[in-house]
């Protein structure tokens, strides 16, 4: 079966949505909204810890809701070839709700979990469509190397906006937003925050329609013996037929339940980095900046390790060099920076890209020869595998966080691996879905990725509740990491692309 023809144009403007989609994730999800949560929509109604605990269940109920339809209507959008169809479905009353945030003050905790559950599920809906036409749009041999560069425009995009809303919020006179603030009563930085909430909607809507133009919607694929008919009533048949057969795809389910594990820690700590350093009384400046670096940071390390795979590529064992190099440099400089003296993150960033500077060097010249070994059985998944070292990595220093030179520094590591481990992730599992069958394989890969994104703040906002910290809900998440990599390491990438090609070879186009 051959998919939908690739462009450089369809390529591109698939890419695009991860640039408009990632607003959401920056602003409302992991730097302006949970701070605006704690500090003004909880103000004189819940304490710091209880507003911490509300948003985490409200993180919980938006993911579970899309989890539990994901693989049906990911089947019904495959039987009917209606992926685009579905994508808008979802992104239409994310966008929606996201704009009506900018209501949202003092006071308004409830309909702010209400809105941010309606723009979550619109968000993380469209992303299993979104998802679903990546082996479509990229050719074969560069799967990895496109969901990289997504990420990377991901948090291009993201952080662009999310600079633009942290000037907006130290700025408010500069632009308008104490006059406009004055007109309804509120200060202006609480109208230049909601104004944010505003601004993400626009962002999200408008990046958004090259993707309606460029991208093909794919053709149409019944499996072997089924009949055209009600979509509804096909898909949920699909549905059906899929369980009854995953036992055919051994390797995708292994890497479905590593992934469902290694992903809840990846999530956790996106969703809850701010409200967990306003807990420990880092300040909305430092939080929200700290924040802002994760994404651009990750831009350059998102495209590194979409060609740490690549064992063609000349370079791969400097690239290797590199990642090793810089993960081992910025704890270093962490536990260094406050015996010096240094009380200034972004002085403390500043010193941490002049190490990584003379990391570069040192892989050019040594590393590279150092670890050309190791790089020869880089793959796919010994790359994800890497980023989960790092990862466990950050959870224990996550948990002696104790400045706000510490966050930003700390912000930088998971910078290093956020978008690579996630890249890496999508395109493994891209590999090893047939295409006739993507959206309803995505849909089981985001009802995974959600319901591991239930537990990680569910245990979160226990932990909190229970011991009146975070701090061991931070360290607990090492857990996830360790466990997600053993299952990872049995996964066998070939084994799973050979019986993914099989099932197309068996499909039919109508």
């Amino acid at each position: 079966m051959q998919s939908a023809s690739p462009n450089r144009s369809a390529v591109r403007a698939w890419i695009l949505y991860d640039w408009a989609n990632s607003a959401f994730a920056t602003t409302i999800m992991a730097a302006v909204l949970p701070t605006f949560y704690s500090s003004v929509a909880a103000a004189g109604l819940l304490t710091p810890v209880q507003a911490s605990s509300r948003w985490g269940f409200t993180q919980t109920i938006g993911m579970l809701l899309v989890a539990l339809t994901a693989p049906a209507l990911g089947a019904i959008a495959d039987y009917s070839g209606s992926k685009k169809r579905f994508l808008a479905a979802f992104a239409i009353p994310g966008i929606l709700a996201t704009a009506l945030m900018v209501f949202l003050t003092t006071g308004s905790w409830l309909w702010a979990s209400l809105l941010y559950i309606v723009g979550e599920i619109g968000f993380s809906g469209s992303l299993i469509f979104y998802d679903s036409l990546l082996p479509h749009v990229a050719k074969e041999g560069e799967i990895d190397m496109v969901s990289a560069k997504g990420y990377a425009m991901g948090y291009l995009g993201g952080g662009l906006l999310l600079a633009i809303n942290i000037l907006w919020i130290m700025m408010p006179a500069t632009f308008g937003m104490e006059a406009l603030g004055a007109r309804f009563g509120v200060s202006g930085t609480e109208m230049a925050t909601r104004m944010s909430f505003l601004s993400v909607a626009v962002w999200w809507a408008v990046f958004s329609i090259p993707l309606f133009r460029q991208v093909k919607e794919p053709r149409r694929v019944h499996l072997e013996a089924e009949k055209v008919g009600n979509p509804i009533v096909g898909g949920f048949a699909r549905l059906g037929r899929t369980f009854k057969e995953l036992r055919l795809f051994r390797q995708l389910l292994i890497f479905i339940v590593a992934f469902w594990i290694y992903n809840d820690g990846i999530g956790t700590i996106i969703k809850m980095a701010t409200i967990y350093g306003a807990e420990i009384g880092i300040g909305t400046i430092d939080l929200i900046g700290a924040l802002l670096l994760t994404q651009f940071i990750g831009i350059p390390f998102s495209l590194l390790f979409g060609r740490l795979p690549r064992k063609e590529d000349p370079k791969q064992s400097f690239f290797l060099s590199t990642v090793i190099f810089s993960a081992i440099a910025i704890p270093a400089v962490g536990i260094a920076a406050p015996r010096l003296g240094i009380t200034s993150g972004p002085v403390a960033v500043a010193i941490a890209l002049g190490v990584l500077g003379l990391g570069l060097a040192f892989s050019w010249f040594i590393g590279a020869r150092v670890f050309a070994p190791l790089a020869r059985h880089m793959n796919t998944k010994n790359a994800i595998l890497l980023a989960l070292v790092v990862y466990a990595g950050v959870s224990v220093w996550g948990y002696f966080l104790a400045t706000a030179v510490e966050f930003w520094l700390l912000a930088v590591m998971v910078g290093l691996v956020q978008g690579g481990s996630q890249a890496l992730s999508r395109s493994l599992f891209g590999n090893m879905v047939p295409k006739a069958q993507t959206a309803e394989f995505y849909g089981f890969y985001d009802m995974s990725s959600k319901f591991a994104g239930l537990l990680g703040p569910f245990v979160f906002a226990v932990v909190a509740g229970i011991f009146g910290s975070s701090r061991l809900s931070i360290m607990a998440l090492i857990f996830f990491f360790i466990v997600g990599g053993l299952i990872l390491s049995r996964v066998n990438e070939e084994e799973g692309m050979r019986v993914a090609r099989e099932a197309d070879a068996k499909a039919s186009l109508v």
